[in-house]
């Protein structure tokens, strides 16, 4: 009699084994940071309400300033597609029975899906220039969700069912190198297993989406076996792959240029705002960039808009003393810089320095421009370095010895012309007194 009542203990605790499926995966979104877990009641999972599951594409944000920058424009397409068989194993101690649940996984079915707000298997997330990133010479991290809605899915019965979600960029034919966005990452499928059990109440055949709830899920870099050791991930952002790689995310490098004026010698023009002429030069980057400037003192900058590289520069006017600030300009972008003399009368020798460096001199006449300053930061890495230009003007003035000078001789031959008068005069009276 005892075996019995131990055979059929047995036997209750395998069936509620098998219907749990191991419910012990993550009840809530995945935020950043976190990359998968268990449920911490024992066999109760816990149901997500919407039946939305959240992951996340992460894009990373490099600039020397602990600031914000605006974002640049790209745009990612998500395939959702049945996955293949693998076999979840989960922890003995996240069952009453301290025996762990193992189950293979079960393509993941299509029909009812919405990716995003879309109805179907794609969706996208898109960043734009009215998006704004933090970032850091370290690096900070921005991200959006990819939310994947299986409310109206019908499963059919319980089970872990895996899904195979490809990224893309968006558009035939675009690349990173329009965006001016580095692709580190350059596997870009990554896997998610979605646990599936029967609705607790109003359960009755199985044939509508309402009689299923989804009660957790795992995201993973590899389509692998699922074990307690498996490496997961939060989607299509930086982690670590099965082998223990470094993953890492897409990333957006960018630079700041200060471009600065100083006058010396001419109190008459110290407020008088110098052109600065702004060029951009990156042609691979033709996806909208918009730049942000903040200007200090006495100058005016052009009218900014998001466009090409090409087309993101202008004329600003900056006055002695003054200075104009240009930020989130994608790394590998070229930034001239050219300084025009258009103070009447005026010519000064003018001062370029660049970062600090070598300054170079030329003498500059109205109408006139100085030599160009260049920068050019490296694509593909973060660039720590506070850029500047620096344009320092003194006045030539015309030397006032230059009049004398040039009649010099003039006055010497009169001079000596009356001395020989002179002493002519005295000579012959001289001569007339003795006759």
């Amino acid at each position: 009699m005892k075996k019995t009542i131990k055979k059929i203990a047995a036997l209750i605790i395998s069936f509620t084994m098998v219907m749990s499926i191991g419910a012990t995966i993550l009840a809530t979104d995945l935020e950043d940071g976190e990359v998968g877990g268990f449920d911490p009641n024992k066999d109760t999972p816990t149901v997500y309400s919407d039946e939305t599951v959240s992951i996340l594409k992460e894009l990373t944000a490099y600039n020397v300033d602990e600031s914000t920058i605006n974002a640049p424009t790209i745009s990612y397409t998500y395939t959702v597609t049945a996955g293949s068989v693998a076999s979840i194993t989960d922890q003995p101690e996240d069952h009453e029975s301290d025996e762990a649940v193992q189950v293979d996984t079960k393509a993941g079915v299509l029909t009812g899906l919405q990716v995003n707000g879309n109805p179907g298997a794609t969706g996208t997330i898109a960043w734009t220039t009215d998006d704004t990133l933090d970032a850091s010479d370290t690096g900070e991290v921005n991200t959006k969700p990819l939310d994947i809605d299986f409310s109206g899915v019908v499963f059919g019965e319980p089970g872990v069912y895996r899904y195979v979600i490809t990224e893309t960029l968006t558009g035939a034919g675009a690349t990173y190198a329009e965006s001016g966005v580095t692709e580190i990452d350059t596997t870009h499928t990554r896997y998610l297993d979605v646990y599936v059990k029967a609705a607790d109440t109003d359960f009755i055949s199985g044939e509508t989406a309402e009689e299923w709830e989804i009660y957790g899920f795992v995201c993973l870099y590899d389509d692998v076996d699922v074990t307690p050791d498996t490496v997961k991930i939060n989607g299509f952002v930086a982690g670590q792959d099965t082998d223990g790689n470094e993953v890492k995310a897409d990333s957006y490098y960018t630079y700041n240029v200060t471009v600065s004026k100083i006058l010396t010698n001419d109190n008459y023009n110290m407020g008088h705002e110098f052109p600065m002429e702004i060029v951009f030069r990156n042609e691979p980057v033709t996806n909208d960039i918009l730049l942000s400037a903040t200007v200090n003192g006495n100058a005016t900058d052009y009218q900014h808009n998001a466009g090409a590289v090409s087309n993101l520069g202008g004329t600003a006017t900056i006055a002695s003393g003054s200075s104009i600030k240009y930020i989130g300009i994608p790394c590998g972008t070229t930034v001239e810089v050219t300084e025009s003399n258009d103070a009447v009368g005026a010519t000064y020798l003018t001062t370029l320095t660049v970062d600090a460096g070598t300054p170079t001199s030329k003498i500059v006449v109205y109408n006139d421009v100085s030599d160009t300053a260049t920068i050019t930061p490296d694509p593909d890495e973060a660039d720590d370095v506070a850029h500047t230009v620096e344009f320092e003007n003194v006045l030539q003035m015309i030397s006032p010895t230059g009049v004398i000078v040039r009649s010099a001789p003039y006055i010497l031959l009169l001079g000596t012309g009356v001395a020989l008068f002179v002493l002519s005069r005295s000579y012959k009276k001289k001569e007339e007194k003795d006759i």
